[in-house]
């Protein structure tokens, strides 16, 4: 790949080199050049989808890129409780902000502050309509489509938790976020760390970031990191597991691996029955929500807006 490939929908750099191809169930997703951005290390789909074909599969994501049942529903909620944790523990309690949560899929965010006595505005973003009566039933006190309808501002609090990685222009998003933050606001922010690199299956994911890639890409949008760390599995034992590694420390996540599969597995009463037994503290030590370091699958940040954005990393 060289100069001719799409710029980098980052930094906007011509410079790129092909790194594979990626691996999908999606079969609009399905075997697409991927390329890596010889300026900011980011990686991306190299030949993107249309614009059109995008807004299909999003307007049905949770039928297309996830399998929600009871159980599913159980291991979002202790993903969400690690990051409302991670939120607190630098921020201090929620209660009483206006949050403003991109992506919001079935308003587990609320649910989670909800069930914590944290008392917040919440409104949301959300593409697939199929998700509105659940972000209706979890308290949003408003819902959009798309983040162009929001009529509100003055957030003190936006969340883009695992959205970033769908977007074809994720500056332009972070701009328009940024635009809507009240003064002193925040951006917590949470993508895969590098999935390319051990995921059988991408999904519908666009952009693969690593720490450098995410940073410089904050940077340009007009955003100062705060705090950025990686969390759960280390991305060593995946991409193990992933080679089919039966041994060591990667058979024990391969192990765990296997344990989620099973939580998640069955439909009807069997997976409300396993949704009602597991408990979040079990989720949160398999999965190792809380886990971070150096080098791990998710990419977790706090971001607060900046005097002004850079063009180049």
């Amino acid at each position: 790949m060289n100069s001719s490939a799409l710029e980098c929908p980052g930094c906007g750099s011509p410079h790129a080199v092909g790194v594979g191809r990626c691996r999908s169930s999606v079969r609009l997703f399905d075997g697409r050049q991927l390329a890596r951005c010889q300026t900011c290390e980011l990686v991306y789909l190299g030949n993107q989808p249309m614009e059109s074909d995008l807004a299909e599969v999003n307007s049905r994501y949770w039928e297309v890129a996830q399998v929600y049942t009871a159980m599913s529903e159980r291991i979002h909620e202790a993903q969400m409780v690690a990051r409302v944790e991670y939120l607190e523990s630098r921020l201090g309690p929620l209660g009483g902000k206006k949050i403003l949560d991109v992506g919001a899929g079935y308003g587990i965010l609320n649910l989670v502050l909800r069930k914590r006595e944290r008392a917040v505005s919440f409104h949301a973003v959300e593409y697939d309509q199929g998700c509105h009566s659940r972000l209706a039933q979890n308290g949003a006190a408003s819902i959009v489509r798309d983040l162009a309808a929001c009529r509100d501002d003055g957030f003190d609090i936006a969340v883009l938790s695992h959205v970033l990685e769908h977007v074809r222009d994720p500056k332009a998003l972070l701009a328009s976020v940024r635009g809507r933050l009240a003064t002193g606001g925040w951006l917590f922010l949470e993508v895969p760390n590098q999935d390319h690199l051990h995921k059988a299956d991408i999904g519908t994911h666009l952009l693969f970031f690593s720490p450098r890639s995410l940073r410089s890409l904050l940077a340009s949008a007009g955003f100062s990191v705060e705090h950025l760390d990686t969390v759960g599995a280390p991305v060593a034992d995946l991409t193990g597991s992933s080679r089919g590694a039966d041994k060591g420390g990667n058979g024990r996540w391969a192990a765990r691996v296997r344990a989620s599969r099973l939580y998640q597995a069955g439909s009807g009463l069997a997976n409300r029955l396993r949704a009602a037994i597991v408990s979040l503290d079990s989720l949160r030590a398999d999965l190792q929500l809380a886990s971070y370091g150096e080098g791990r699958q998710w990419i977790r940040c706090l971001a607060a807006v900046s005097s002004s954005p850079t063009e180049r990393p």
